[in-house]
C-alpha cells in the first residue's frame, strides 16, 4: 500500500480551496487531502485530529489568520511543514510568516500547478532528509 503525505488546505475563500484540490491529482504525486478548512480555528481541529504533514494556507482569515496558525501549529505541531499562499506582496507578512517557521510563501496571482508541485516536492524532500539524517543520528 502507498504512503501519501497527508495536506490540509485552509483558506476563507471556498473557491480558492476547491481550485487547489481539483488543481493536481494529488494521489498520483503522492499526496492525499485530508481536509478543508475555512480559518485558523477549523485547522488547528484538524490538526488535532487528522495530524498532516504539510499545512497550505492563507494569511487573511477571519478569527484566527494565517500568522497566527502558523505560530500554532509550529508551537504544538512542529514537523508539519507549512506553505503560505497569499495575495498580498506585503514584505512585513512575508517576514512574519518566514520567521515563524514557513517553509514556502506563493503569491496566489502566480500559483499554478506547476509551481505547487514543485514546493510540495522540495518540501516532502526535505522531511524525508531530516528523517533520514535523524535515524543515523539514533544509530
Amino acid at each position: 500500500m502507498q504512503e501519501f503525505y497527508k495536506v490540509l488546505i485552509v483558506d476563507d475563500e471556498m473557491l480558492i480551496r476547491q481550485g487547489i484540490i481539483n488543481y493536481i491529482e494529488w494521489e498520483n504525486e503522492g499526496y492525499k487531502i485530508i481536509g478543508e478548512a475555512s480559518n485558523g480555528e477549523e485547522a488547528m481541529q484538524l490538526m488535532a485530529s487528522d495530524h498532516p504533514h504539510i499545512l497550505i494556507t492563507d494569511i487573511v482569515m477571519p478569527g484566527m489568520d494565517g500568522i497566527e496558525l502558523v505560530k500554532n501549529v509550529k508551537e504544538f505541531y512542529p514537523e508539519t511543514e507549512i506553505i503560505v499562499l497569499s495575495s498580498f506582496e506585503n514584505f512585513d507578512y512575508v517576514k512574519q510568516t518566514f520567521q515563524n517557521g514557513v517553509a514556502d510563501y506563493i503569491l496566489k496571482p502566480k500559483l499554478n500547478t506547476e509551481e505547487l508541485l514543485q514546493t510540495l516536492n522540495r518540501v516532502t524532500q526535505s522531511q524525508k532528509n531530516h528523517c533520514q539524517s535523524m535515524k543515523h543520528t539514533l544509530q
